[in-house]
């Protein structure tokens, strides 16, 4: 087994450890953050995630909803989240 065969087992065999889930913290974003990211204003960021806005008339979620959550009044968002509205929302000729 080569040097890189031993290391993909190992990385695939090992235990989850308690650090990992530390280090995947920092991949959420505050709305200030995803702001300066996209250039564009807070409040912008707030009319994405007014219900209203984000709801077609049937109810259900439009595709280009941002996904968020909150912590109290902190809102958060993940990064994968918005690297993949940035995907779904650019214009391509």
């Amino acid at each position: 087994m080569s040097n890189k065969e031993n290391l993909d087992h190992a990385t695939q065999t090992r235990e989850p450890k308690e650090l990992d889930f530390y280090a995947d913290l920092n991949d959420f974003l505050t709305t200030d953050e995803v702001a300066k990211i996209l250039k564009v204003s807070n409040s912008y960021l707030a009319k994405l995630r007014f219900d209203s806005y984000n709801k077609d008339k049937d109810g259900n979620l439009r595709a280009d909803f941002l996904p968020f959550f909150k912590a109290g009044k902190s809102i958060r968002y993940k990064k994968s989240d918005v690297l993949a509205w940035i995907e779904r929302n650019m214009v391509r000729g």
